[in-house]
C-alpha cells in the first residue's frame, strides 16, 4: 500500500512541477517581450523618432 501512495505522490509532484515550469517559461517570455518593446521605444526616443511625451506614455 505504501508503494502505491509513494508512486501517486511522485506522479502528482512531477505533474505540478511541469505545470509550474511551463508557467515560469511563459512569464519569462512575457518579460522578455516587454523588455524588448521598452528597449525599442528607448532607442526610438534617443534617435528622435519618438517624442518625449509619447515615450513617457509608452514607458
Amino acid at each position: 500500500m505504501a508503494d502505491v501512495f509513494i508512486e501517486a505522490f511522485i506522479k502528482d509532484f512531477n505533474n505540478k512541477t511541469k505545470a509550474q515550469n511551463t508557467e515560469r517559461t511563459n512569464i519569462i517570455s512575457d518579460i522578455d517581450a516587454s523588455n524588448k518593446r521598452y528597449q525599442n521605444t528607448l532607442l526610438k526616443n534617443a534617435d528622435g523618432e519618438m517624442a518625449d511625451d509619447d515615450f513617457h506614455e509608452v514607458k
